[in-house]
């Protein structure tokens, strides 16, 4: 009987604990206060030393957030930007905040707000992935992996 139940403890003790753990990750993780979805870097042009990544960050908290840097090995520089139309022509500006509503989402994508890479140093091709790390104003860092895609409409 008491080997029983020794091997019962054995067996039902780490059991309980590891469930324990996975609860408790998954209820950080469901807590997390910005959340990356989607991201993707375009696929470098031909010689080109810039490329541009994209991705969409949804703010879980009652309080506006604002992504203020992101980080790479991938590119010598890597910098915060929006595109705007300025007489009649896309001008590509750099910014030193880019704002997520609280509760909402700001969508980094084409011709909007994107994160830009200047002095690629690797060239990864479609289907590859480049890590990033994003920066937020509360000091929350997220790291994300972006996957390259061809731009659409290009082969």
């Amino acid at each position: 009987m008491k080997t029983r139940l020794s091997t019962l403890r054995r067996l039902v003790v780490p059991a309980f604990a590891a469930v324990a753990f996975l609860c408790s990750a998954a209820a950080a993780f469901a807590q997390a206060p910005i959340v990356a979805t989607d991201p993707w870097m375009r696929e470098p042009m031909a010689r080109a030393e810039q490329t541009a990544v994209f991705v969409v960050l949804e703010n879980k908290t009652a309080e506006k957030r604002q992504l203020v840097s992101a980080t790479s090995t991938a590119a010598e520089k890597v910098e915060l930007h929006t595109m705007s139309m300025e007489g009649g022509m896309m001008k590509m500006t750099q910014v030193k905040a880019i704002d997520i509503p609280a509760n909402g989402k700001a969508e980094l994508k084409p011709g909007s707000f994107h994160i830009m890479f200047f002095g690629l140093k690797e060239r990864p091709g479609s289907g590859a992935s480049v890590d990033v790390t994003l920066t937020f104003d509360n000091g929350q860092t997220l790291p994300i992996k972006a996957v390259v895609r061809k731009p659409e409409g290009m082969r």
